[in-house]
């Protein structure tokens, strides 16, 4: 059963390998950092700075 996670911090490498093999293995992945482009690694992402997509999440 997939499940829904945000990772806060998603580009530094722990949690970036993190997102990524939960979104592999089809989980709903909300990925936040500074400065984090998930997009070709098969998650949502968001800068923290800009709330918008942070409270859709």
């Amino acid at each position: 059963m997939p499940i829904r996670v945000m990772i806060t911090g998603a580009g530094g490498f722990v949690c970036r390998e993190l997102a990524h093999g939960l979104a592999q293995r089809g989980h709903d992945v909300f990925a936040l950092d500074l400065r984090y482009d998930s997009a070709a690694r098969g998650c949502r992402s968001a800068d923290v700075s800009s709330p918008t997509p942070v409270m859709s999440a």
